[in-house]
């Protein structure tokens, strides 16, 4: 009986009696994160070596995944500019210990980008997403990136 032992996971998954789906939290940098793995009846051993790696070296995924953040952000024509213009409009009052109203509105939106934490991973069998949000309790709007299976990397913006 083949077992997979991931990080964060308490049980170990056994590969040859699968269930759909796996699910458990852990505390990344002050805050609760939540895996979700998904369609793993059709997961095959790339998806596996996918997921470990992923848990294994998660700051280094963290670290990519906020330049990436980054850089969609310098373009100001993407959804991370978008996303970041509308937290400082609509909430800036939720976020004024963060924001300086006398501090001009491209640092104030780097502030605030600084301030993006990762709530959730779910795999999926080709994909993988990291959730990114700026508080929890006061907006449910995601930065959400996704990879695919050959590393490539795109952002989109969801609630």
């Amino acid at each position: 009986m083949e077992k997979l032992k991931l990080p964060y996971f308490k049980q170990e998954i056994d590969i040859q009696n699968l269930q759909d789906e796996y699910d458990t939290d852990f505390e990344y940098n002050g805050k609760e994160i939540n895996i979700f793995l998904n369609e793993m009846q059709v997961a095959d051993k790339e998806q596996f070596t996918i997921i470990k790696n992923v848990l294994e070296n998660l700051p280094e995924f963290d670290n990519q995944n906020r330049n990436f953040i980054t850089n969609d952000f310098e373009n100001k024509n993407g959804n991370t500019f978008e996303f970041l213009s509308y937290h400082l409009e609509e909430l800036e009052d939720d976020f004024e210990e963060i924001i300086d109203s006398n501090d001009t509105e491209i640092n104030n939106l780097k502030k605030l980008m600084n301030f993006l934490k990762i709530t959730t991973i779910s795999f999926y069998s080709d994909l993988v997403v990291f959730d990114y949000c700026l508080d929890d309790e006061i907006s449910d709007q995601l930065l959400v990136i996704k990879m695919n299976r050959q590393k490539n990397l795109s952002i989109d913006w969801e609630s």
